[in-house]
């Protein structure tokens, strides 16, 4: 689907649709055109790339470091 937050996860890495119109236009666009497949493929596995797992749990290390800072300076 065409919302917001999936953009922010996928930018270019992902085709977008807003009703099942849309999604017949993609599904069929892939099927037809293998190369446009392909680069779609390639994208999408280079933008997964960025979302490990060791990544994630340091965002949230770091932001409960954070967190947790801030409330020791307010504390004391």
């Amino acid at each position: 689907r065409d919302i917001a937050s999936l953009r922010e996860v996928w930018g270019n890495a992902a085709l977008y649709f807003r009703d099942a119109d849309g999604l017949s236009a993609v599904l069929k666009r892939l099927c037809e055109d293998p190369e446009f497949l392909c680069a779609c493929q390639w994208r999408a596995k280079e933008r997964a790339r960025m979302f490990s797992r060791e990544r994630m749990v340091n965002s949230y290390r770091m932001a409960y470091a954070g967190l947790l800072a801030r409330e020791h300076a307010r504390v004391a």
